[in-house]
């Protein structure tokens, strides 16, 4: 672990420490409402980006990346994943133990530092509001990028997460199309916590949605977006491949490419009708013996 990693985790942990100290719930919708809407929405979103999976929910084997004290654990099993199947890593020792007391069935490994990220490969990556918590952009890009290498072919990722890292954490822009350059973004949706007028709207005939549209500038501004990248599979990439351009002009197939100048089909077959006939004259006018 280098310096420079070694204090950002550092601060990690000692921002943690003091917002949701050992065995207890510092983040409770029982207590904010706006906890209480923040699990709304990503419920919301993870289920609209799981149903483009085209896999058996059950069937995937997942990795959830800073899974704190399990919450986004106990939802991914809540939506299908089976408790055997999910790997959950954390930085922080005392989340780790508070989430193994509560989800034994799971198995939350917590990990020093990023040269202890766990091995395999997974269908599934997600990551909710950890990047966030990252301070600085070299352990951010550093985290994706085990991340990436951890899906397996055609595998996905779930992005999660605030617009902008928290102020311990840098403040930067947080933008997962960068971090994960070599995936395939399939969806993405930047939200407010608290729901929009598209959500309380009916859809009458269309109009409901005129009205969400044209009033939206009202409604509470995006804090948050969400994600869902692909890895490319063998077989996208050999179509990526097969449509790359080749550097020769394009022919049109109405035309035949001769040596002198480009004959139509129809035209071919018509000189090549005429130079028979020719051939035929020819051959019967000259004189005999």
């Amino acid at each position: 672990m280098t310096t420079q990693e070694e204090k950002a985790l550092a601060a990690l942990r000692q921002e943690y420490a003091r917002e949701e100290p050992a065995g207890t719930e510092g983040w409770s919708p029982l207590q904010f409402d706006r906890e209480m809407w923040h699990r709304v929405r990503l419920t919301t979103e993870l289920c609209r980006c799981l149903r483009l999976i085209p896999a058996p929910i059950a069937n995937l084997r997942v990795l959830d990346v800073g899974c704190g004290v399990g919450r986004s654990s106990r939802l991914l099993v809540d939506l299908g994943i089976e408790p055997q199947n999910l790997v959950a890593i954390d930085f922080r020792e005392s989340a780790i133990a508070d989430a193994r007391r509560k989800n034994p069935a799971i198995q939350f490994q917590n990990i020093a530092s990023l040269s202890e990220w766990p091995r395999g490969s997974f269908d599934l990556v997600v990551q909710s509001t950890a990047f966030s918590s990252l301070p600085g952009s070299k352990l951010r890009k550093e985290t994706a990028s085990l991340m990436e290498r951890s899906i397996r072919e055609g595998g996905y990722v779930f992005w999660w997460d605030l617009l902008f890292a928290l102020r311990f954490a840098g403040e930067e822009m947080l933008d997962p199309k960068s971090l994960f350059p070599g995936l395939e973004l399939l969806r993405e949706s930047r939200v407010s916590l608290y729901p929009d007028l598209s959500d309380c709207l009916r859809r009458l005939h269309g109009v409901g949605n005129w009205i969400s549209s044209a009033l939206g500038p009202l409604g509470h501004r995006a804090t948050h977006q969400s994600a869902l990248m692909r890895h490319p599979s063998l077989v996208s990439r050999r179509n990526a491949q097969l449509r790359q351009p080749t550097g020769k002009p394009p022919v049109d197939p109405g035309f035949e490419v001769g040596a002198e100048a480009p004959v139509r089909g129809c035209q071919r077959q018509q000189l090549n009708r005429t130079s028979s006939l020719g051939r035929l004259v020819r051959t019967m006018s000259k004189p005999s013996g």
